[in-house]
């Protein structure tokens, strides 16, 4: 385990760099079994900011860590602010 979060600690930097690139492999880490994982993974996708991390953002709602499940929001807040156009998916998203 303490392995696992070593391996993570240097993706918090790619939401502080807007790495961009690193979209699709943070959006598998929303899925990881370490809650630590998933709320990194989702803070770090709220500061880059790409619309194309809505989607799975949003997919993942129903987390059930509390602190995961506010970064999430938190990412798709992010997201909506920096590109206006993702609010209509967003909000699609969330209704359902």
């Amino acid at each position: 385990m303490a392995m696992r979060r070593c391996e993570c600690r240097p993706r918090g930097s790619w939401g502080t760099r807007k790495a961009t690139e690193a979209t699709s492999a943070l959006v598998v880490l929303l899925n990881d079994s370490d809650a630590a994982v998933r709320f990194r993974a989702a803070t770090a996708l709220g500061r880059i900011g790409n619309a194309a991390a809505a989607a799975p953002l949003v997919r993942n709602l129903d987390e059930k860590d509390l602190f995961a499940r506010y970064s999430m929001f938190k990412a798709l807040n992010l997201i909506g602010r920096e590109n206006p156009a993702a609010w209509a998916p967003i909000v699609a998203g969330i209704e359902q």
